[in-house]
């Protein structure tokens, strides 16, 4: 299991990373709405974002089948999510096609319910890392404070 949990470990936090920077513009859109009349650009970034965020979840799912990992949780919502449409979807993303394609769009129509499921599983698959690890004994690593700059 070794490589494999590195590499879920390592995808796990760029995923969890990618979310964050989701919810991030997605608060920063609704502070710019109560404001003013939202155009199209200033939404990019949040498409961006979760593009990235629902493409790297695939990825992360992946990882889970290539490493045969077992957790109940994490197959159960693995059973229930519609993963065919999460690759479709991370396919569309990351090759050359129109931006405007029915699968796309199909995803967009019901993000919420794909970014939830997305959170889910996230957390799911955090809590096996978290539990493997200190089954592994593997401690956190220490933060250094900052230092103060004079």
């Amino acid at each position: 299991m070794g490589r494999a949990f590195e590499t879920l470990v390592l995808l796990m936090a760029r995923v969890r990373i990618l979310q964050r920077a989701l919810r991030r513009e997605e608060r920063t859109l609704e502070r710019k709405g109560k404001t003013r009349k939202l155009q199209l650009a200033d939404g990019w970034p949040t498409i961006t974002f979760f593009n990235l965020y629902l493409a790297s979840v695939h990825v992360l799912i992946e990882a889970w089948d290539d490493g045969l990992f077992h957790d109940d949780h994490v197959y159960d919502l693995l059973k229930r999510g519609d993963r065919s449409t999460l690759r479709r979807f991370r396919n569309g993303v990351f090759h050359a096609g129109p931006y405007n394609s029915d699968k796309l769009i199909a995803i967009y129509r019901k993000h919420r319910e794909a970014q939830d499921w997305a959170d889910r599983l996230l957390d799911a698959v955090t809590a096996f890392v978290k539990r493997e690890l200190a089954r592994r004994h593997v401690a956190a690593i220490p933060r250094v404070p900052a230092q103060k700059r004079g």
